[in-house]
C-alpha cells in the first residue's frame, strides 16, 4: 500500500521521502486499507441487522493478525494491463467498487446513527487517499521525522466553476443527484487539512508547505490551459525546491549510520555476486572493455552493458566494481 510505502521510504531515505500535492478538489472516499476488527464486527454486524448482505465486504477484506491492534486489510486487487482489460469490463469493475464503497458507508451510517461508532471515527472513515496518506506521513511524528525532509503544496482555486451556459446546464444536471452531506462533509475535510492540520505542522515542526491560489475568469471557470499553465510551473517549483533540500541537507549522526549500514549491504552483495564471476584466462574481452572503459580520463560517453535475461550482467559489472575497490 501507499502508507505501507511511506514507511519503508522514512526509515531508509536520509533525505525527502514525501512530496505531496493537496488539490482544489477533494477527492473521493476510498475503502480504507485497514480497519480495526472491533470496527469492522461492528459494520457488518449493523448491515446484518439491517438485512443487508455482507459477503463482498467479507471477501473484500482478510484478518491480519500480525498488526497493532490486530485488523482487517484491504485484499489487493489483481493487476491487469490496461490493453487486457476491455472497455465493458473496465466498466463494470468499476461499478462493483463504486457499489462496495455506498454498502461500507452505508454501514459506517448505520453504526454512527445506532450510536456504536462515534461521528469522529466515522469522519475518519471518510477521508481522501491523499488525505490519509499525509495525515499517516505527518501526524504524531518527531521533528527529525519532518523538518527537511516533507514538502507539501496546496492550490486552491478560484472560481473553478465559471459561469457559462455550458457549465449552468451541467450543474443542473448534476443536482438530480446532489448529495449535500457529502460535499458538505468532502468540503470540512478539505478545509480541516488545508487551514488547521498543516498550517499547524508548520510552526510546530517547521513544515515546508507552499500555497498556491488560481483566479479564474468568471466566464470560463478553471481551463485547460490555466490547469497546464499551473502543471508547469508547479513542476519547475517542485524540482528547484528538491535540489535545494538535496544540496543543503546536512546529513546527521544517525541517517550517518544509515547510509554506513546501506554502503554495508550494498558491498556485501557486490563480494556475493562477483563470486559468480568464472573464467577461464585470459579475462574475457568485456572485462577488459569495462577496465579500459573505467581508467580513460575525461570519457564523455556512457558505459551500455546488453545482454537478455540471465546472461551475467549484474555479475559482470559486481566483478569489475570489486576489482576497482582492490586496486584503489
Amino acid at each position: 500500500t501507499r502508507q505501507q510505502l511511506i514507511k519503508e521510504c522514512r526509515k531508509s531515505s536520509a533525505g525527502p521521502f514525501l512530496l505531496a500535492l493537496v488539490g482544489h478538489q477533494y477527492g473521493t472516499a476510498s475503502l480504507p486499507p485497514q480497519v480495526e476488527v472491533s470496527e469492522y464486527q461492528l459494520l457488518l454486524q449493523e448491515s446484518q441487522r439491517a438485512g443487508v448482505s455482507t459477503l463482498e465486504l467479507e471477501r473484500q477484506y482478510q484478518r491480519d493478525e500480525n498488526a497493532v491492534p490486530p485488523s482487517y486489510r484491504l485484499r489487493a486487487r489483481s493487476k491487469q494491463e490496461p490493453a487486457a482489460v476491455k472497455e465493458e469490463e473496465a466498466m463494470r469493475m468499476k461499478a462493483e467498487e463504486e457499489e462496495l464503497r455506498k454498502q461500507f458507508w452505508t454501514a459506517v451510517s448505520r453504526c454512527v446513527h445506532s450510536g456504536v461508532l462515534s461521528a469522529e471515527r466515522a469522519r475518519g472513515f471518510s477521508r481522501s487517499a491523499v488525505d490519509a496518506d499525509v495525515r499517516f506521513a505527518l501526524d504524531d511524528r518527531p521533528l527529525d521525522d519532518i523538518i527537511r525532509r516533507c514538502l507539501v503544496y496546496v492550490h486552491r482555486v478560484v472560481g473553478a466553476e465559471g459561469g457559462s451556459e455550458r457549465r449552468q446546464v451541467e450543474r443542473q444536471e448534476e443536482a438530480a443527484t446532489f448529495d449535500p452531506r457529502t460535499t458538505a462533509i468532502e468540503s470540512q475535510l478539505l478545509s480541516e487539512l488545508c487551514d488547521n492540520f498543516l498550517p499547524g505542522l508548520i510552526t510546530t515542526s517547521q513544515l515546508i508547505v507552499y500555497t498556491t491560489t488560481t483566479k479564474c475568469d468568471c466566464r470560463h471557470g478553471y481551463t485547460k490551459a490555466r490547469r497546464r499553465g499551473y502543471a508547469e510551473s508547479l513542476c519547475q517549483q517542485v524540482y528547484s525546491d528538491l535540489v535545494v533540500l538535496t544540496d543543503g541537507w546536512s546529513i546527521s549522526e544517525v541517517s550517518g549510520d544509515v547510509l554506513a549500514r546501506e554502503q554495508a549491504e550494498q558491498e556485501e552483495l557486490c563480494d556475493t555476486l562477483s563470486r559468480l564471476y568464472d573464467v577461464i584466462r585470459p579475462e574475457e574481452e568485456k572485462l577488459l572493455q569495462v577496465r579500459d572503459f573505467v581508467q580513460q580520463s575525461g570519457q564523455q560517453r556512457p558505459l551500455v552493458v546488453t545482454g537478455g535475461p540471465c546472461t551475467g550482467k549484474t555479475v559482470l559489472l559486481a566483478h569489475c566494481a570489486q576489482q576497482v575497490t582492490l586496486n584503489s
